[in-house]
């Protein structure tokens, strides 16, 4: 209520129908059968079949609970994305809220403590709104499908091993991945498939067992090998493919992996041809906590900041 005690009501028109509600009261409950009413809010997760039969199971057990959907003023889905595809379906009643106001980011929010978003879905929300930054990374997680998505964002952001700092730069958007980077990550990712697809081959024909192998640390390793300048590429992967039964420990950890890569490629070379992996890449920690993307591993020319 206003200063002049006039309460301000908006109107909607839906299907022809004008719907009234008030901005100040935010709770105000509304019911439908046209799911066709509801818009989906650019930036938003898509919707997984796996939710869909979350709801599905439980219509079954529960029945219809007494859930609203909420929306925004541009009827957006905020929250119940799923429930308004499969109430539509059924031809079930859907209860709403109509919340002014509300965005994505809200949305984020809202879903954080019930069905809370994935890293993946912070990549494709951020790419939807037309990050560049974000469209690479999508770009090379879909171009890149032998290999995981921490793989891939490992080697995009040089933050290996456990821990909650790559989720959280992700869903702080601002990660910064620029067009020539990418191109330069693409190479490396294909470099780091070439052992996944190896050692995938190995472990059908149970040639080894695949808990010998902490594959995680082991791509993470060896994306931090393909930097080092020094290093012959083809000649790591082709020892590693003679030698690691013989000379792979399984290791959980970068700097032992490192050990038994560094073991692997020296094998059979005079002594002055020899490196040590672990101390060529300690030689570049302070570049790379400064920026990953800097380094002279780097083949294709800076053209743009972001």
């Amino acid at each position: 209520m206003g200063a002049s005690g006039i309460v301000r009501v908006s109107v909607m028109e839906i299907n022809g129908v004008n719907i009234r509600f008030n901005p100040m009261k935010p709770n105000e409950i509304f019911c439908t059968y046209d799911a066709s009413i509801f818009k989906r809010l650019l930036g938003n997760r898509d919707i997984t079949e796996t939710r869909k039969n979350k709801v599905r199971t439980s219509l079954n057990t529960n029945g219809q609970l007494p859930m609203t959907i909420v929306v925004n003023e541009r009827m957006e889905i905020i929250d119940g994305q799923a429930r308004v595809e499969v109430f539509g379906e059924l031809g079930l009643p859907i209860l709403y809220e109509i919340s002014p106001g509300l965005t994505v980011e809200d949305c984020i929010a809202l879903n954080r403590y019930t069905s809370a978003w994935k890293p993946i879905d912070y990549v494709k929300s951020f790419a939807e709104k037309g990050n560049k930054n974000y469209v690479r990374l999508l770009d090379l997680i879909n171009n890149h499908p032998v290999l995981t998505m921490t793989d891939v964002v490992c080697a995009v952001t040089g933050i290996c091993g456990i821990g909650n700092a790559r989720k959280l730069l992700l869903e702080s958007g601002k990660l910064v991945l620029s067009k020539s980077f990418a191109l330069d990550v693409n190479e490396m990712l294909a470099y780091m498939e070439q052992f996944k697809l190896f050692i995938e081959g190995e472990i059908s024909k149970k040639k080894i067992e695949r808990k010998s192998f902490r594959v995680g640390v082991l791509y993470q390793s060896i994306a931090h090998a393909y930097r080092i300048e020094s290093v012959n590429n083809d000649r790591l992967f082709t020892q590693f493919k003679k030698l690691y039964k013989e000379k792979w420990t399984g290791r959980e950890n970068i700097s032992g992996c490192l050990d038994d890569l560094t073991e692997i490629y020296n094998y059979d070379l005079v002594k002055r041809e020899r490196l040590n992996l672990k101390e060529e890449e300690r030689q570049m920690k302070d570049v790379r906590q400064e920026k990953w993307a800097e380094g002279s591993w780097r083949k294709h020319p800076e053209t743009e900041v972001a």
